[in-house]
């Protein structure tokens, strides 16, 4: 009896390890950092090219993100504030981490001005004003909102 739960138990645990093993084998971990501070980058798009279809990944809160290497032909990394960078499948291999630093992109503006037109909403808010006397609901006995 303790021989059949040894080995039942044993078979238990190369079956859960067994596709953990295989899945892990052709993966590439990375992280998103910014290049001049070193601070994280969390949601970052990854997108990747495969053979026939363009797919894509978000780095989590922790800045960390996974893609499969046997679909990848490029990565290319992108952030609101930060400019779009572009790793070839050559720069990285399997089980590595991969660290993308993603430069500042300083977008200058055009001056907004902003001025003071006529406003549709005052006349409805003096009509209020000027009725609050007469809708007061403290003066019926009975009121719903």
């Amino acid at each position: 009896m303790k021989r059949c739960a040894k080995n039942l138990f044993i078979s238990l645990i190369i079956s859960l390890l067994i596709p953990q093993l295989i899945y892990s084998q052709n993966l590439i971990k990375g992280r998103v950092i910014e290049k001049e501070t070193k601070i994280p980058i969390a949601f970052a798009t990854v997108v990747y090219n495969s053979a026939t279809v363009q797919k894509g990944t978000v780095s989590d809160v922790n800045n960390w993100f996974e893609i499969s290497l046997a679909e990848v032909e490029f990565i290319e990394v992108s952030c609101v504030g930060y400019e779009k960078i572009r790793v070839e499948k050559d720069k990285f291999t399997e089980n590595q981490i991969v660290i993308i630093e993603l430069p500042r992109s300083i977008i200058t503006l055009k001056e907004v001005v902003v001025s003071a037109r006529y406003n549709p909403a005052i006349p409805v808010v003096q009509n209020v004003l000027k009725n609050k006397a007469i809708n007061d609901h403290e003066k019926y006995d009975s009121y719903s909102f």
